[in-house]
């Protein structure tokens, strides 16, 4: 069971049309790099740097080639530099850790329940939603300061 960009796709579009899972998810992966290299700034000592590098993991592994279940230890570091960025913004973290304490039993119930009857795999849409919970976090970090911040979200 592939959890990325592309076991979606095969369990949507099923295994026969692998060249054309390739060519989306390669597609697909190219332009949201490039857009996100192109949107943030890279600066270390900015105070945002460690939401967007954390970001930045965590979409590398929905597009990343291979990303088993068994691989997903790979989330802690951009989880502990997310951890980190809400701290240092004096964000609640509470909720943020009920979602991920929850990870292990979801994933449990996917692989012995769900199994893609879902139309997607719960580990996938899990680090969907935490993508977008990155998004609103950086977004409320930048309200709370009263602050225009990166232009990674949308700022002008």
């Amino acid at each position: 069971m592939i959890i990325n960009l592309k076991g979606a796709l095969t369990l949507w579009l099923g295994v026969g049309q692998a060249s054309l899972i390739q060519g989306i998810a390669l597609v697909a992966g190219a332009l949201a790099i490039l857009i996100w290299w192109a949107r943030v700034e890279w600066e270390p000592w900015q105070p945002d740097f460690d939401l967007w590098f954390s970001s930045t993991l965590i979409l590398g592994t929905v597009l990343s080639p291979h990303l088993y279940i068994h691989d997903c230890l790979v989330y802690l570091l951009p989880v502990v530099l997310l951890l980190n960025f809400m701290r240092r913004t004096g964000q609640s973290i509470r909720a943020l850790m009920l979602f991920l304490m929850s990870w292990p039993l979801l994933f449990l119930l996917d692989a012995f329940f769900f199994q893609g009857r879902l139309g997607i795999r719960t580990p996938v849409l899990l680090v969907v939603v935490l993508l977008a919970w990155m998004a609103w976090i950086g977004w409320n970090a930048r309200r709370l300061s009263g602050t225009s911040g990166s232009p990674a979200l949308g700022a002008e």
